[in-house]
C-alpha cells in the first residue's frame, strides 16, 4: 500500500479528475482545515496527553470507553463488536454541519464504520494518532460493495470529501495493536435552503441500507476530564 503524497497540504491518492475537482473546492476544505489547526493551537485538543489513557479505559472492562464501545455494538444493526468506534464533539452545534461540526473519532484496533455517505457535506479527516484505512465506493448500493480505490492515513495526513466527491466510504483501524484517533470537520453547502441530517449507511448484515443521526457519545471537555480521572484511580 502506497503511502499518499501532499498536494496543497492534501493526500493525493484518486485521479487527476478528483485532483482538479478539490483544487476547484479547495476554498471551503481549507477553511476546515485551518479551524482544525485552531484547535490544535490553542490547547483544545491536548490528544497526546491521554492517549495512554484511552489505550487503558478501552482494554479495561471498567473503563468509560469500553463499556461505551460495548454499548453501541447494535447501534448499525446486528451486535458486531468491531463495528463500532466513539463519536466525541468538540464544541457547539452551530446549524452549518449534522450535528456538531468538529468531531473526534477514536478507533480501537480492528474497529471500523460501516460504508455510509456523508449527505453531500464538505469534509476533512485528519489522523492525529495512529493510522486509518479509507475505501472509498461509488454508490451505496448493498450489491455493490467493493471499493474503486483504498488508502491508509498516517498522522498528520489529511483526507477530504466535497459535494460529489469521496462521498461514500469506510474508515477502518486495521493496525494490529494501536488506536487511531482522528479529527473530523463538517460543513454544509453555503447556499442551501435545507440540509439533509444523517449519513445513509448499509447495516451490519450487509442486505440493507439505514440512516444514522450523528449525535454525540460525549463532549470533549468532559471526556479528557473522565480519562485523568480513570489513569488518575488507575482504572
Amino acid at each position: 500500500m502506497q503511502r499518499p503524497i501532499g498536494s496543497l497540504g492534501f493526500p493525493v491518492f484518486f485521479s487527476t479528475l478528483s485532483q482538479i475537482a478539490i483544487a476547484r473546492n479547495a476554498k471551503e476544505c481549507f477553511e476546515l482545515l485551518r479551524r482544525i489547526g485552531i484547535l490544535v493551537i490553542l490547547g483544545r485538543l491536548r490528544i497526546a496527553a491521554i492517549v495512554k489513557a484511552i489505550e487503558r479505559s478501552i482494554h479495561n472492562e471498567s473503563g468509560w470507553c469500553h463499556k461505551k464501545l460495548n454499548a453501541k455494538s447494535s447501534r448499525f444493526g446486528a451486535s458486531n463488536s468491531k463495528a463500532t468506534y466513539l463519536r466525541i464533539t468538540v464544541g457547539m452545534n452551530r446549524g452549518t454541519s449534522p450535528d456538531v461540526a468538529y468531531v473526534l473519532e477514536i478507533w480501537p484496533s480492528g474497529h471500523y464504520s460501516p460504508i455510509h455517505a456523508h449527505a453531500n457535506t464538505y469534509g476533512i479527516i485528519k489522523v492525529l494518532h495512529g493510522e486509518i484505512n479509507v475505501k472509498l465506493y461509488r454508490a451505496l448500493n448493498v450489491e455493490r460493495k467493493r471499493p474503486f480505490q483504498e488508502v491508509t492515513l498516517y498522522k498528520d495526513q489529511v483526507t477530504w470529501l466535497t459535494p460529489g466527491l469521496n462521498q461514500i466510504h469506510k474508515l477502518e483501524n486495521k493496525s494490529p495493536n494501536k488506536t487511531c484517533i482522528t479529527i473530523q470537520a463538517y460543513e454544509y453547502i453555503s447556499d442551501e435552503v435545507s440540509h439533509y441530517e444523517y449519513f445513509d449507511y448499509i447495516t451490519n448484515s450487509g442486505h440493507t441500507i439505514d440512516k444514522f443521526d450523528p449525535v454525540s457519545d460525549i463532549d470533549y471537555s468532559e471526556f479528557k476530564e473522565k480519562m485523568i480521572t480513570e489513569w488518575n484511580n488507575g482504572i
